[in-house]
């Protein structure tokens, strides 16, 4: 240790020394507080024992400084994954609003038409899609059948009126019967 060169680090800092000298080869793991650190920190420390001179060379670095590269490249995927998190939100709220909207648009339309209203409308024509499609044909639908009620309703109109001026007819054809009766009996009576 370049500070305490000659000075024994059996005992120190909970034992360092013991422990480097049980492992003598390896990777080691420990606490370490350096004089005016407010806390120990950890430090990683490699081992590899030299037996021609019975030394353990030790070479080691704190956590931090070890895993600092790894921790930015950490720290830049969360903030990476957090943007497009909150960037596919937003785009999911959009196209589930655009995938919504016209849904909701015709459940509005199917309503009013199942309650007899045939003067709804789908405003999405002018769309490119599906909806657009649908919306061209169910509007043409709905043209098409408030045309058809139209002409069953002018031909009921056409049969009722028929039918006032066939009855106007019976009963001028009753009243001619009548007289044509009374006029038999008449002659019948001069007979």
């Amino acid at each position: 240790h370049p500070k305490l060169e000659g000075k024994s680090i059996w005992d120190l800092q909970g034992g360092v020394g013991k422990l480097i000298a049980e492992k003598k080869d390896g990777v080691i793991r420990y606490a370490w507080k350096n004089p005016g650190d407010p806390k120990a920190r950890y430090k990683i420390t490699v081992l590899k024992y030299y037996e021609p001179w019975d030394w353990i060379i030790a070479v080691g670095s704190y956590e931090e400084e070890f895993n600092g590269a790894a921790d930015q490249i950490k720290n830049r995927l969360y903030e990476t994954l957090a943007i497009e998190l909150i960037a596919s939100l937003i785009l999911a709220g959009f196209m589930g609003s655009r995938l919504t909207k016209p849904l909701i648009s015709i459940e509005r339309v199917m309503k009013q038409l199942g309650q007899g209203n045939l003067k709804g409308r789908l405003e999405f024509t002018k769309r490119r899609d599906e909806y657009g499609l649908l919306s061209h044909h169910f509007n043409q639908s709905i043209a098409n059948l408030s045309e058809f009620i139209r002409k069953v309703t002018d031909s009921s109109n056409l049969v009722a009126r028929s039918s006032e001026e066939l009855t106007a007819s019976a009963v001028q054809t009753a009243q001619t019967t009548e007289h044509i009766a009374s006029a038999i009996e008449q002659v019948a009576s001069g007979a």
